[in-house]
């Protein structure tokens, strides 16, 4: 929205598609900056305002409702237009959504970026311009059902024009399979294909198995993370999926310790343990000869896809993360695991059984505690690195800041 000072301002902003209002103003900056060029721009949008002002106040209803509110001359009200900014949520109603529809409509029908989007799948220009008419007609008059007013109303406030723009292309898609089947052979079949909204059914190795699914949950130091890994210590094929490189070579090095065949992979190295030096053995040799690993410690992303017995995943809670979760998704759906145990905060839980319940697979959710008590220091360091004492953790940040504080205690 934009605040619109006057009357016959908003009437010239309208007539004159959105343009910028600095040069209206008629100021001795503005003229002594802009010279003639800036009093003619005054001049033709003042004029243009008492022409059509009785006209836009009268056939834009958004301005019509919002004209008993202008009074007085100098009185600030928001104005919203197709053409210049938006209204505010509230303001968008059934007939403001019909104005908007309609404008939408002569747009997808006359521009160019409708029929480029309808020409990928096939249609010609002949059909394009005979079917975007019958189109354009039947959603004016209400018979399209996703297209009436209403409903339309929260497609406005999420996504505005664009929001609507999109809808009206699907629509007219939808349009043609029931009413001219004959010009969309293939449609039907690219959206079977390219359908995306059951991720669950890609896995269909995963399907074809009993899963049990367990959640450790509980705050940091309660042990939900050691239960699982004991579980995958004795597992005769597994994986660990860690979120951090570090993490997946700690368990690694912890796995090795534990007498367990264990191999790293991460984005950037793969590791097998030399068996000899460990004094482990492999759990079995492949047909090419090369040993087995009891034990896969990967980053998650990194996870090989293969049949195992146990599989745990850590951090569990990232499923949520905008950047990174797909991968944590990828794991819970595609492991082909028959016990998979994840690791996490109880915030994740609902999330994880809605998503299991898809699957038709239940969740045994075990919670922990912490083990050991969690107090805070009457007084600050103060900002003096010599009263760290012997076995204290300092936490940093940044890579930069682990360096800088080390240098400091020193």
């Amino acid at each position: 929205a934009v605040l619109i000072r006057t009357r016959a301002a908003a009437a010239a902003a309208a007539a004159l598609g959105g343009r910028s209002l600095r040069c209206f103003h008629g100021s001795l900056e503005c003229e002594r900056k802009g010279g003639k060029k800036s009093r003619d721009a005054h001049a033709k949008a003042k004029k243009a305002a008492q022409e059509q002002s009785v006209m836009l106040w009268s056939e834009d209803p958004l301005v019509r409702r919002k004209g008993e509110q202008m009074q007085r001359k100098d009185e600030m009200v928001r104005f919203g237009h197709a053409d210049m900014g938006w209204p505010r949520d509230e303001d968008i109603d059934g007939e403001f959504a019909q104005t908007m529809l309609i404008h939408g409509l002569a747009q997808f029908r006359t521009g160019e970026r409708g029929y480029r989007r309808c020409a990928l799948f096939g249609i010609s220009r002949d059909d394009f311009e005979e079917w975007t008419t019958k189109y354009e007609t039947s959603a004016r008059r209400g018979e399209i059902e996703r297209l009436q007013p209403q409903a339309l109303i929260p497609v406005l406030v999420r996504g505005g024009k664009d929001g609507l723009a999109r809808l009206i292309i699907n629509r007219f898609f939808a349009f043609l399979e029931k009413e001219a089947p004959h010009v969309v052979k293939d449609i039907g079949f690219l959206r079977k294909i390219t359908n995306m909204q059951y991720p669950h059914e890609w896995s269909v190795a995963a399907r074809s198995m009993k899963r049990r699914i367990i959640m450790h949950v509980g705050p940091t130091n309660s042990g939900k993370t050691y239960h699982a890994l004991q579980r995958l210590q004795n597992a005769r094929q597994g994986i660990y999926c860690s979120p951090l490189r570090l993490l997946a070579y700690e368990v690694y090095n912890r796995m090795l310790s534990a007498g367990v065949a264990c191999m790293v992979i991460t984005g950037e190295d793969r590791r097998v343990p030399n068996y000899e030096e460990a004094g482990i053995t492999p759990a079995g040799y492949a047909i090419s000869g090369a040993a087995i690993t009891q034990v896969v410690s990967c980053t998650i992303e990194m996870a090989p896809n293969q049949p195992y017995n146990v599989a745990v995943i850590d951090e569990i809670q990232m499923i949520a993360d905008r950047e990174r979760g797909w991968a944590w998704t990828n794991a819970l759906l595609g492991l082909r695991a028959r016990e998979i145990h994840l690791c996490g905060e109880p915030s994740a839980v609902p999330l994880v059984k809605r998503m299991c319940a898809a699957m038709d697979e239940e969740v045994e959710v075990r919670e922990y505690s912490r083990l050991g008590s969690l107090q805070v220091c009457d007084k600050s360091l103060e900002g003096d690195w010599s009263n760290i004492q012997k076995g204290d953790c300092v936490v940093t940040f940044s890579r930069l800041a682990i360096y800088q504080t080390k240098e400091l205690i020193e």
